[in-house]
């Protein structure tokens, strides 16, 4: 029996992966910083620790047999409302995500890491798995320092999952900052709606599985989302249905063009805030040709 290693076990995303893992029979092991885990299954077996915490990195990685292991913890933009400084980001999802590769190429161990589409910055083409990041701010940076560790680890198993912003159906607090002035009243649609690459945690969670089952053919770097883009028009329409977006700002198509000049002349020496922007007035477009390939 496989016993699969997944980091961040208590999150939005690890939820799904453990439950996800559970019915296709897999035994797991979950790792996270909680003291309990919602899960019940005998066949789950929940480890609570600091991953940043070599020598107890170490002692896990010893003390069990992983044939997978699925990295998803890290810290995002925020921490409980706070700004995070690169120290904290660098020793999280960079340093303890290296630890954690080392340990699992030790024993050749495939590795799954979820990083960011945020590597890539801002950029008007199309982008694809060939187009050169250019990290912009502290998370990104230290996503994109974690990709390298990966890479350095000779004759290393892995797949590097380039996520787009993932929302679930229960949180969709960052797709709805899109398109919200304030949820859940009033909204502001441009022209006939803007297009926005967003990842379902159902389907990030389905191809992990897929992964597991066939990570000999599934490897390398791949930008993850949904099959479609998220039209803004077709979620305030559906926001409606449920007595939601009651008021609609309705601005023309040529109000982006003026709001991108804006941008770029308020935060001309401030690149975080307009990379910040850009991911809502100039939404970054994904070509989905490799993860189709791989599906």
């Amino acid at each position: 029996m496989k016993r699969v290693l997944v980091t961040g076990s208590n999150g939005l995303l690890g939820k799904q992966v453990v439950d996800a893992l559970l019915r296709e029979n897999f035994e797991v092991t979950g790792i996270a910083t909680g003291d309990t885990s919602e899960c019940r299954d005998p066949r789950f077996n929940y480890i609570s620790a600091d991953l940043t915490n070599w020598l107890k990195v170490d002692a896990i990685f010893k003390e069990n047999e992983f044939s997978h292991v699925i990295h998803l913890a890290g810290i995002a933009h925020v921490l409980k409302g706070m700004n995070i400084s690169w120290s904290r980001y660098y020793r999280v999802n960079t340093m303890m995500s290296r630890k954690i590769f080392e340990c699992a190429s030790a024993e050749k161990t495939p590795i799954f890491f979820a990083s960011t589409v945020d590597v890539y910055g801002f950029t008007d083409d199309i982008i694809n798995e060939s187009t050169k990041p250019k990290p912009i701010g502290d998370y990104a940076r230290s996503k994109y320092l974690a990709e390298q560790s990966i890479l350095e680890l000779p004759d290393q198993p892995y797949l590097i999952a380039r996520f787009a912003p993932i929302y679930s159906e229960e949180d969709r607090h960052d797709m709805r900052r899109r398109y919200y002035l304030r949820f859940p009243e009033l909204c502001y649609l441009i022209g006939d709606g803007m297009d926005y690459e967003f990842l379902s945690s159902k389907n990030a969670a389905a191809l992990i599985v897929k992964w597991v089952k066939s990570w000999e053919t599934i490897s390398g770097i791949v930008n993850v989302c949904d099959e479609k883009r998220h039209n803004t028009k077709a979620l305030i329409q559906a926001d409606r249905e449920n007595g939601w977006a009651n008021m609609v700002l309705w601005m023309p198509r040529w109000i982006k063009g003026l709001a991108r000049v804006s941008v770029d002349m308020a935060f001309y020496k401030k690149p975080l805030l307009k990379f910040s922007a850009y991911k809502i007035i100039c939404p970054m477009q994904i070509d989905r040709s490799r993860l189709n390939s791989l599906l």
